[in-house]
C-alpha cells in the first residue's frame, strides 16, 4: 500500500509505502519511503530524451565500450526506436492523467527516506498522525512486528485512504505545483 504525503518546497511529491502482507509474512515491521517529481507530457518526454542524446555523452561511452559504430544521429535514432524515450530519461512512471495528456514523472525509490516534516509545502496529512508513523518507523523498523505497529498502519492508512490514489494525488500534486 502506498500513501502520498504532499508536496515537497522542492516540488517533489512524497509517499510511504507499506507492505503489511510481506511484513506479516517476514514478522518484522518494514516501511519504505520515496518521491516523485518533474512531471512531463509525452511530447515534452520525447524531446527531452532527444536533447539529452544529442550532447553525445552516452553515444561517447557506447563507441568507447565498441557498442555501436554509428555516428551521432543514427544511434541517437535506434536507440529512441528499441529503448524508447523512458529508458533514455530511466526512471520514468505513467503516473494517469491530466487534461487529456498522459503525465510522467520522474520517480526515487529511497527505502529509508524520510522527509523532514519542515521540508514540506503543502502536507496532506496531519502532522501529529506523520510524527506517529515516524517514531515507529525509526524504533520499529527491521524489528518483530506487533499488532501495535499493524493497528497504527492500518489506521493511518484508513484514515487517508483518498491520499492512497494515483490520479487524486496527482491532480493535488499538479496544483501544489501549479503545472
Amino acid at each position: 500500500m502506498k500513501v502520498y504525503l504532499g508536496t515537497t518546497k522542492n516540488d517533489e511529491l512524497i509517499y510511504l509505502e507499506w507492505d503489511k502482507i510481506n511484513n506479516k509474512q517476514r514478522k518484522v515491521f518494514s516501511l519504505k519511503g520515496g518521491s516523485y517529481s518533474n512531471p512531463l507530457t509525452e511530447e515534452e518526454g520525447e524531446q527531452r530524451a532527444k536533447d539529452i542524446l544529442k550532447e553525445g555523452e552516452e553515444w561517447k561511452m557506447a563507441v568507447k565500450g565498441n557498442y555501436t559504430t554509428q555516428g551521432l544521429k543514427d544511434w541517437s535514432k535506434q536507440v529512441l526506436n528499441v529503448d524508447g524515450w523512458r529508458n533514455v530519461l530511466r526512471d520514468i512512471e505513467d503516473f494517469g492523467e491530466h487534461e487529456n495528456e498522459t503525465i510522467y514523472l520522474n520517480f526515487s525509490s529511497c527505502g529509508q527516506h524520510q522527509e523532514e516534516i519542515k521540508n514540506f509545502k503543502n502536507l496532506w496529512v496531519e502532522k501529529k498522525d506523520l510524527k506517529e508513523v515516524y517514531k515507529i518507523w525509526n524504533t520499529k523498523h527491521l524489528k518483530p512486528l506487533t499488532e501495535e505497529c499493524i493497528k497504527i498502519m492500518e489506521n493511518f492508512f484508513r484514515k487517508y485512504k483518498r491520499f492512497c490514489l494515483d490520479q487524486k494525488a496527482l491532480n493535488q500534486y499538479l496544483k501544489d505545483i501549479e503545472y
